[in-house]
């Protein structure tokens, strides 16, 4: 293999190859082989936005894709609960249902402010926690999925 990268031969005797000393330099030549290869793998590590990774965005589309809806689901801006952020076009029932699978889900409900844009899209904004605290990173991709299932069926309310 070594030959095959262009490195020269040692030129060492079976005998000498079979010396302790030798034996030992290789084991230290693969085990500083092996740490500097770890080392420069994880290099990226470095690199890497601490802040950003546990949010979670995802975008719904209806069967026809008319509809888009974007999820963002954070830990980062709160310590006491987690922020959740749903934008997306003004449908009756998306916050009623969007709400109801909050709670369903065994969520508590911290704060809401909803606002409707100029261009007759919602941006909503829930900060919710569950038992008291905010939702586990682990847990951020399940309540985001059942969010979008949440507004691809907006709960409507009848008047009759």
């Amino acid at each position: 293999l070594a030959s095959a990268c262009g490195i020269p031969s040692t030129g060492l005797s079976a005998a000498q190859r079979s010396l302790p000393i030798v034996k030992r330099l290789k084991l230290m030549g693969a085990l500083a082989g092996v740490w500097l290869g770890c080392t420069l793998g994880l290099c990226n590590l470095f690199i890497i936005d601490t802040e950003r990774s546990p949010i979670l965005k995802m975008r719904a589309f209806s069967a026809d894709n008319e509809f888009a809806y974007h999820i963002e689901a954070s830990n980062a801006d709160r310590n006491d609960a987690t922020v959740l952020t749903i934008r997306g076009p003004n449908i009756d029932g998306v916050l009623a249902s969007l709400t109801s699978s909050l709670a369903a889900s065994g969520f508590s409900l911290v704060e809401l402010t909803a606002k409707q844009t100029d261009d007759d899209s919602i941006e909503d904004v829930f900060l919710i926690t569950k038992h008291g605290v905010r939702v586990p990173d682990n847990e951020l991709d399940g309540l985001a999925t059942a969010l979008l299932d949440a507004t691809r069926s907006p709960l409507n309310a009848y008047v009759f």
